[in-house]
């Protein structure tokens, strides 16, 4: 997950810092290379799921999984970002 380690108020809006991802996002990735070899292709997949699985290990449904929310820090790994449609699983369970 990109980190906000800053983040304050200004009139009507909440403004979150976040870290620097100088890789850019996967889209642009997807663009510039307009296919990736098996291994790469892999390597970003399972980027991918252990995102999901670290939010799911707390809940979270993100809701907005597209290239463009997976972001490339400075040693090429994934991360996940924007958050705003995400939400938290609340099980109801039914007693018998």
């Amino acid at each position: 997950m990109v980190k906000a380690p800053f983040s304050f108020s200004e009139k009507d809006c909440h403004i979150f810092v976040m870290e620097l991802m100088p890789g850019g996002d996967l889209r642009k990735l997807l663009t510039e290379e307009v296919y990736f070899e098996e291994e790469v292709a892999k390597f970003y997949l399972a980027e991918i799921v252990l995102a999901i699985e670290h939010l799911h290990s707390f809940d979270i449904i993100h809701r907005d999984l597209k290239p463009e929310n997976l972001v490339l820090d400075h040693e090429g790994y994934l991360k996940l970002t924007d958050y705003g449609l995400s939400a938290i699983k609340i099980e109801k369970k039914l007693e018998r």
